[in-house]
């Protein structure tokens, strides 16, 4: 529960709204908090940092999904907000990690405020809960999707563009070029559907 709050504690948003209990609203929601509880993660990646948003890998039938790490403020009042470092691939089927490293460090040099953008920031902690629900959903979808490999329905693009109406709304401005490499090849595969990248991602 302490890195779900974490993911929504930013700016004017008050860190003790997450004293309020909340169920993972999707796979992918609860995949991600146990895996996070659970080695190989838990004893590496410190309490202090927070996953991004899950991007699709491809493997197992598009059920695996890759984040990178940073560190938020523990404190009240503090301003600082951390630098991307480490990287795991969580597993939908096991709801543990594939594979989990710590990296380098995710050092204090970025400002608390612009981790999210202004859209975001008016949604208050339940829309953003809200919205975090429905991009989890949205990418489990582009996961299957994605692994699938072959032409997609209308529908289906409606569904991936679902996605990226979400990610663009909730990703890190700060941290788009650390989303996009998390899987190069998945954001050139939702180009090539004829999709816009979200802007400030490299390749839009």
């Amino acid at each position: 529960m302490r890195r779900l709050c974490a993911f929504l504690a930013a700016g004017a948003i008050l860190a003790a709204s997450c004293s309020k209990s909340s169920e993972p609203a999707s796979t992918l929601g609860f995949a991600l908090i146990a895996a996070l509880q659970r080695p190989p993660c838990a004893g590496v990646i410190p309490e202090n940092w927070t996953a991004s948003i899950p991007v699709p890998v491809g493997g197992s039938r598009g059920r695996e999904f890759a984040v990178f790490f940073y560190a938020l403020p523990e404190r009240m009042g503090e301003r600082w907000l951390g630098t991307p470092s480490g990287r795991a691939v969580i597993s939908l089927d096991s709801g543990r990690a594939v594979s989990c490293a710590r990296g380098a460090g995710s050092a204090h040099k970025l400002s608390l405020g612009g981790r999210f953008s202004p859209a975001a920031m008016v949604l208050g902690v339940d829309g953003l809960e809200k919205k975090r629900a429905m991009l989890y959903a949205a990418a489990e979808r582009a996961g299957a999707l994605y692994a699938a490999g072959r032409p997609l329905e209308p529908q289906e693009l409606a569904q991936l563009k679902s996605f990226v109406d979400l990610f663009s709304l909730l990703a890190e401005p700060p941290f788009l070029g650390d989303y996009y490499r998390l899987n190069p090849g998945f954001w050139k595969w939702l180009k090539r559907q004829g999709l816009a990248l979200p802007a400030g991602l490299p390749g839009s």
